[in-house]
């Protein structure tokens, strides 16, 4: 995954706080020297920021390349896409409990207990 929390240290830079009081002064003022244009783009360098990370993860989200990063956490190195697979090819089951046992196991015992009542029933 190529998209990363957005850090502390990133956004401090961009916060309006840490401007002066007065940017639009001079710096012997105890200024910035900031036109009126640099002071819009000082206002806006977080929110692009945070749009430039944002799209950068959907991206991420609609090229599938996102569950290939997240673990599940089922087995070493099992990725969500691994777990998408299972689930498309029918062996998401055998991770599966219901009241502490297996539900591969469950749904044997179901199908043992219907062929054994089928048994009786078409004698």
């Amino acid at each position: 995954m190529k998209t990363n929390k957005i850090l502390n240290t990133e956004t401090e830079p961009y916060l309006i706080s840490s401007l002066p009081a007065r940017p639009n002064l001079p710096y012997a003022s105890g200024g910035i020297n900031y036109s009126s244009s640099d002071l819009r783009e000082a206002f806006d360098k977080l929110p692009l920021l945070i749009v430039e990370r944002l799209n950068s993860l959907i991206s991420e989200i609609e090229d599938s390349s996102v569950c290939e990063s997240i673990e599940t956490g089922i087995m070493d190195s099992h990725t969500l896409a691994d777990m998408f697979n299972d689930i498309k090819i029918g062996n998401f089951v055998w991770y599966l409990t219901m009241d502490g046992e297996p539900v591969s196991t469950i749904l044997y015992g179901i199908m043992e207990r219907l062929d054994r009542l089928e048994a009786e029933v078409f004698k």
